[in-house]
């Protein structure tokens, strides 16, 4: 909007050429002689002044509307220039403890790095072995969010990102194992979601004789196990103070006990699919959703939101 139409827009918002000189700190006479010469170049007049209050003519009315439209339009334009800039550097800090989260934040950071070239990216893994530890840290605001599975809905804000299939894992020379073939069903079939509810196993307890490995009390797997199974044999090898995931699946290719895994683990990581079985429990418990998490009564800044449209 130029000088002239701001000052004829002016006039209109405020109602009077008085009210209108004072806002744009102009003389009254020199704001109308200004308006004038907008209207002859216009060819019509915008404002009648015959009338008290002030009012539009007919051509004015139309071309107020299209001031109002153009005065819009250059806000969006501002305002998107404005987020353009803000997003342009700037940082973010995010927090993911589990497998699952930390390979889709690898999957999301590498679009988002090649699209934000110049935002600084900080990633908190957590102390180990404790998810509350980042939990803390973004309640203190010392994180801008987290990927994770569960959180408190009182206080923070969920936005799901993947939805997981809980998938039963373990080598065919594990003891009990050969009962079991006649359930497995293939990782291929998995993953391509090839598989209706028959092909899903609803008699959990074919498992009673099959050891599981044990999961640390907080993580949503342990949790998982127990819902779907309830009480089951515990294998003889605890793992302690690390990513559990990682070390779980060596030990159950190596036949000491059998994992709860998840459909988006085998896409993801190299099985032995010789000598694996895969498994589905149907179960009300069987698939779970991980989240960006932030808190709830925190304004989204344009980096995070570019972050989760990403996501």
């Amino acid at each position: 909007m130029d000088l002239l139409e701001k000052y004829a827009y002016t006039v209109y918002l405020l109602g009077s050429f008085s009210s209108a000189a004072k806002e744009l700190f102009i003389s009254q006479p020199a704001l109308s002689a200004a308006v004038a010469r907008l209207e002859k170049n216009l060819g019509f007049a915008i404002f009648d002044r015959s009338v008290v209050p002030l009012s539009l003519t007919p051509e004015g009315n139309i071309y107020i509307e299209y001031l109002a439209e153009k005065d819009r339009n250059e806000n969006i334009m501002k305002n998107r220039i404005r987020m353009l800039s803000e997003s342009a550097y700037g940082s973010l800090s995010i927090g993911a403890y589990s497998y699952s989260a930390t390979e889709v934040l690898a999957n999301i950071c590498g679009e988002f790095s090649r699209l934000y070239p110049n935002i600084s990216v900080r990633i908190d893994m957590g102390s180990v072995g404790k998810i509350e530890n980042l939990n803390e840290k973004m309640k203190n605001h010392s994180l801008d969010m987290i990927i994770s599975y569960d959180f408190d809905p009182k206080e923070c804000v969920g936005i799901p990102i993947l939805v997981e299939r809980m998938v039963i894992a373990l080598h065919k020379d594990l003891e009990g194992a050969t009962d079991l073939l006649p359930f497995a069903i293939s990782k291929e079939r998995i993953i391509n979601k090839d598989y209706s509810e028959k092909d899903m196993v609803s008699d959990l307890s074919i498992f009673k004789n099959i050891l599981f490995f044990d999961y640390a009390p907080f993580s949503n797997t342990n949790l998982k196990l127990k819902q779907i199974l309830g009480e089951f044999r515990i294998a003889s090898y605890r793992i302690e103070n690390a990513r559990q995931v990682n070390m779980h699946n060596k030990l159950m290719r190596r036949a000491i006990g059998a994992t709860l895994s998840a459909d988006f683990h085998l896409t993801t990581k190299d099985f032995d699919d010789e000598n694996i079985l895969y498994f589905l429990p149907k179960s009300e418990y069987s698939q779970r959703t991980l989240y960006i998490i932030m808190p709830k009564y925190t304004k989204v800044t344009q980096i995070e939101e570019n972050f989760i449209k990403l996501a």
